[in-house]
């Protein structure tokens, strides 16, 4: 009697991974708890940097974000202020003209 179809004695899918021996048997030495406690100290630290570094850019976003801001307002400025230097010239103009007439 044949097996169904959609199974098969010999499917390699399914089978577990081998199982490997521990590290010591293979000549792979154990950590010593100083490089453990050196290896934590690490990962603390680049968890304080990487804090800091995120802190950092945020405070430069806020200041490009002013900046940005800042620009704007001084584009602003700059209009309102060749309108006025226009109205003084047109102002000199009328003032020249009603001392010829005059």
């Amino acid at each position: 009697m044949n097996p169904p179809r959609w199974t098969r004695k010999d499917d390699s899918r399914n089978a577990s991974p081998p199982l490997l021996p521990p590290p010591s048997s293979v000549g792979v030495p154990s950590p010593s708890p100083s490089s453990v406690a050196q290896h934590v100290e690490l990962k603390m630290r680049n968890a304080e940097l990487r804090s800091a570094h995120d802190l950092l850019e945020h405070a430069h976003r806020r200041k490009e974000e002013e900046c940005d801001s800042l620009r704007a307002e001084s584009a602003a400025i700059a209009e309102e202020r060749d309108a006025a230097f226009e109205s003084v010239r047109e102002l000199r103009r009328v003032l020249r003209q009603f001392q010829k007439n005059a």
